[in-house]
């Protein structure tokens, strides 16, 4: 199978997973997502995109998930009220992270997980032991507690896709990252349940760390602190301030026997076993699991009788639809009317996705052009919650892209957008060879490392 994007080419560079974040993040970011059997399964897709998202953009010597294990931390045998205000754990986030440490197994990533220390402090080792030995280090997560790692080696990946570098924390906070875990420890954190200083915000805190550079120096001068209320809320909630400066600081010094240079091959056969029993048809297709299709053919209109339609309208009530495009496609050639209202009139029937909604455009047209077969319909009489064409295609192995944001789903509904014409039904219907991509090598074959 030939390689369309190097997603694993040695750039002497380390990829460090915060797992737990990650899949918490997703877990609600995608909420509903479900297989035709009722499962949720939100984490864990968003996770793999997430993971695939970050791997697809850079080159990577090895990559190293991290949990957080079940045993409590020493920051909880330090202060009981750790972490208590958080809402207790949704009931199937279990099961789903489950699932995700077998997907990061399958794909023959290095999984930890260290008793009595947080996920934080496992990252923060790898990624100074990383340093240390000479490789670049970037951290996929969203968790700021991790921005204190941050020097001209080692970079916070952010799920979204921007980098955190000590110059992105400059330009943000104006703060180096050695004055992270200070700011932190002033300002509090709800989340965790740090109690920082009352009454202290982040402009406060900004200020006060601008003027006398580090926590140490602001205790060691503190009778010469202003204005003098600051300075007696920093007086009377001195223990709440060392606590949170010591809880905020991760740990890099665990005893941690890893190699950076070893590669474990993916468990392919695995691994599409187990996309294929989540239905996540389409990250088949990114995972570089199936055959790239070939390339497509132009051909002249009309085309011949069977071949797969696709259309584009201007708006989504075909009745009162312009109908902008019309192509067809069949045994990897692409037809495409010039004139696509005269070219309905070279059609008998209508095979395609939404194929009821020309077939209404047509008769308003005048044209009796009845509609055949209509993925959607199949879709729907396997599973009354497949609606729309972005879920069938993730469901069943389509492309994964989604439609338009002007699209059917849209409140705008300015355009409406059939699966590309150049799709072409290859096997009976619910296949994870059910299309075919329209763009040949858009498709990245995953590799492992090295």
């Amino acid at each position: 199978m030939k390689a369309m994007l190097p997603l694993f080419e040695p750039k002497g560079r380390v990829l460090l997973v915060d797992g737990h974040h990650l899949a918490y993040r997703t877990f609600f970011a995608l909420k509903g997502l479900t297989t035709s059997r009722g499962e949720p399964v939100q984490a864990v897709y968003g996770f793999a995109k997430s993971l695939l998202k970050a791997l697809k953009e850079d080159g990577y010597k090895a990559v190293f998930v991290v949990f957080d294990a079940k045993a409590p931390s020493f920051r909880h045998e330090a202060y009981e009220a750790y972490k208590a205000g958080r809402a207790p754990t949704p009931e199937d986030f279990p099961r789903q992270l489950a699932l995700i440490k077998e997907l990061v197994d399958l794909l023959g990533f290095t999984r930890l997980e260290v008793p009595g220390f947080e996920a934080d402090d496992v990252l923060a080792t790898l990624a100074k032991k990383a340093e240390r030995e000479g490789y670049e280090v970037r951290i996929l997560t969203a968790d700021r507690d991790l921005y204190q790692l941050v020097s001209d080696r080692v970079a916070v990946l952010h799920p979204e896709g921007h980098l955190i570098t000590p110059e992105w924390l400059w330009e943000k906070y104006g703060l180096k990252p050695e004055q992270w875990v200070d700011f932190r420890a002033l300002v509090g954190d709800p989340s965790d349940n740090l109690p920082g200083v009352k009454g202290i915000g982040e402009k406060t805190a900004l200020k006060l760390l601008k003027e006398w550079g580090s926590l140490e120096n602001i205790l060691k001068n503190l009778d010469r602190v202003k204005p003098e209320s600051v300075r007696e809320r920093i007086k009377a909630h001195l223990e709440d301030l060392k606590l949170s400066l010591e809880l905020s600081r991760v740990r890099a010094d665990l005893p941690l026997e890893v190699d950076f240079a070893r590669r474990r091959e993916p468990d392919r056969e695995g691994l599409r076993a187990f996309l294929e029993r989540l239905e996540f048809g389409s990250l088949l297709h990114e995972f570089g699991l199936l055959e790239a299709p070939a390339p497509l053919e132009e051909a002249p209109w009309p085309p011949p009788e069977g071949a797969f339609v696709g259309f584009v309208l201007s708006r989504p009530e075909p009745m009162w639809a312009e109908l902008k495009a019309l192509a067809a496609c069949k045994e990897g050639r692409v037809h495409r009317a010039k004139d696509p209202l005269a070219g309905l009139k070279d059609l008998k029937e209508v095979r395609g996705l939404l194929a009821k909604d020309l077939a209404v455009l047509a008769l308003r047209e005048g044209l009796d052009l009845a509609p055949s077969d209509d993925p959607m319909l199949l879709a729907y009489l396997l599973d009354p919650s497949n609606t729309t064409p972005e879920g069938v295609a993730r469901r069943y192995g389509g492309s994964g892209r989604r439609t338009p944001p002007t699209g059917p789903s849209s409140p705008s509904g300015s355009s409406k957008t059939s699966w590309n014409a150049s799709r072409e039904r290859k096997s009976s219907f619910g296949s994870t060879k059910r299309w075919k991509s329209p763009s040949p090598g858009s498709w990245p074959t995953w590799r492992p490392p090295g």
